[in-house]
């Protein structure tokens, strides 16, 4: 090869070595470093001349620069190609002590000064980083399957403690000695707030499609405050400041909920030596100046609802990423890094808007802005005592299909207290056996969803297509799937989140009944 070829050879060698996107280290066989390129200066933060003719475990923390020299000594003995990542991970360290995750190739390179070592080495800390977050996600998506099902069978009981909690009440009205009255009433106070726990972990499980309505915030506070007892602990002193005559926010008030206990817990973790948390409401007026950094907010009324916490409080570089999804300031398996992001996709999903005061070793308070409904809501009456004629009742007849005994009795008696005529059918093949021998119209079909032999969907096509004026109420306590598929076809769905609200369930039967048959698709 001519001179000037060799030249050539050399420096596109030499550039290639430089401009390499790993760090490139050769090591000689007694494990001295002989050269390296740009990058490797760059992710170790030394410059070469401070690297060369050191021992290669300047760049291993000290805990591990024995093994190194024993894998190094061992590579030379009997050295061969090792391809990037054969090697596995290992722990490189910076000029300042920081450690960082690498994967290193090497190749053995026999020269006049006897056998060279070169290193390719590539920082992975960002893969690393990722594939931790996926583990993560795929962790809490096994998670929310978990909740989903312990939601749903929960769910079940509530319908079996509340349903035969209120047939008591309305069929024994004013008839209960008050040693009796009261423990049910305290039942029936308990269901429902066990019944707004199974909405939060539903919610969580993303197996609730939102149900948009019109509330009261105050009363969502007051639902809640024993839950945000237990959330405060024993250090943490709970103030709540509710205003009066606010207007209603319309939202999904499950997601709502989520929300203020996202907070919540977020103010409990930044109090580790006790404190105060302090949740109000209050009415709120926003002009265009206010909103206008806000595209998806309308300038208007708006219901407030504050979380403010006597904790450490957030340096700015963390405020600005506190609704990033993944971020978390809390250390690892202690935090998802997903609470902020879900309360800012669900305030921003209906119009509203949150913004955050902190100030490092002090306090944080959340401020939540929801448009108002309109009208102005007294607050509810946490009492669950009911009009036995608020809706009324009926004579038709009415197929009831359920899985579970205890729900399946409790639906069929309450509808019976209403001068229904009720068809029971436990499991779907029931259900078809008794449609197939009964010789009336049967009026509605009320079904479970997520049944195992055949699902409530399944159920209602068959029945429909053999009972053309039949009409269908579906009820679960998860159902995604299914009226997805549902929807799929173009088929109106009707459907009931278990457990219903008694008066709920009986306004929805009559409204079905009374309305016209939707036309098939």
């Amino acid at each position: 090869m001519a001179q000037d070829d060799t030249v050539a050879v050399t420096e596109l060698f030499h550039q290639l070595f430089q401009h390499s996107p790993d760090g490139n280290v050769v090591v000689d066989h007694a494990g001295r470093i002989v050269l390296v390129n740009t990058r490797v200066e760059e992710m170790f933060d030394y410059t070469s001349e401070e690297l060369i003719g050191q021992p290669v475990e300047i760049l291993v923390p000290m805990p591990l620069r024995r093994r190194h020299r024993e894998n190094v000594k061992a590579f030379c003995d009997r050295p061969r190609v090792s391809p990037m990542g054969t090697n596995g991970r290992f722990s490189a360290r910076r000029k300042d002590g920081s450690e960082f995750s690498v994967e290193i190739s090497l190749a053995p390179v026999q020269t006049k000064r006897g056998l060279l070592v070169f290193s390719s080495v590539r920082d992975v800390t960002e893969h690393r980083r990722l594939e931790e977050r996926l583990r993560h996600a795929q962790k809490m998506e096994a998670v929310g399957q978990l909740a989903a099902g312990v939601a749903h069978e929960f769910n079940n009981l509530l319908f079996g403690i509340l349903g035969n909690a209120e047939l008591i009440l309305a069929t024994q009205q004013g008839e209960l000695p008050e040693h009796f009255d009261r423990p049910l009433r305290d039942i029936m106070k308990c269901g429902r707030h066990g019944a707004a726990l199974t909405r939060q972990l539903l919610s969580f499980a993303r197996k609730k499609k939102p149900e948009v309505s019109q509330f009261d915030i105050n009363q969502v506070v007051s639902d809640l405050d024993g839950v945000l007892r237990q959330v405060a602990g024993d250090t943490i002193t709970l103030e709540i400041d509710l205003a009066s005559d606010l207007p209603p926010i319309e939202a999904d008030e499950g997601e709502i909920e989520q929300a203020l206990l996202n907070l919540a817990q977020n103010a409990r973790d930044a109090m580790a030596d006790g404190g105060v948390l302090t949740i109000q409401t209050a009415a709120a007026q926003l002009d265009e100046p206010r909103v206008s950094a806000f595209p998806h907010a309308r300038p208007g009324s708006y219901v407030q609802l504050s979380v403010a916490d006597t904790g450490c409080g957030m340096a700015p570089e963390t405020m600005e990423r506190i609704f990033e999804p993944f971020f978390t300031t809390k250390p690892v398996g202690k935090g998802t890094g997903l609470g902020l992001s879900t309360v800012f996709a669900d305030v921003t999903e209906y119009g509203g808007i949150i913004e955050v005061e902190s100030r490092q070793g002090d306090r944080t308070v959340f401020h939540i802005y929801l448009p108002a409904a309109g009208e102005t809501v007294d607050a509810a009456s946490d009492d669950v005592e009911r009009p036995a004629d608020q809706v009324p009742g009926g004579t038709e007849t009415i197929l009831v299909c359920d899985d579970d005994e205890v729900v399946l009795d409790s639906a069929a008696f309450l509808l019976e207290t209403r001068g229904y005529s009720v068809i029971r059918a436990l499991g779907a093949s029931k259900a078809l056996e008794a449609a197939q021998s009964y010789t009336g119209t049967i009026e509605l079909l009320l079904t479970d969803v997520t049944m195992p032999e055949m699902d409530g969907w399944q159920l209602a096509q068959k029945l429909t297509a053999q009972r053309l004026d039949m009409k269908v109420i579906f009820m679960s306590g998860y159902a995604e799937d299914v009226l997805e598929a549902g929807a799929a076809e173009g088929e109106h769905i009707e459907f009931i989140q278990k457990p219903p609200e008694t008066e709920t369930l009986f306004r929805r039967i009559r409204e079905m009944l009374d309305a016209p048959k939707m036309p098939a698709p």
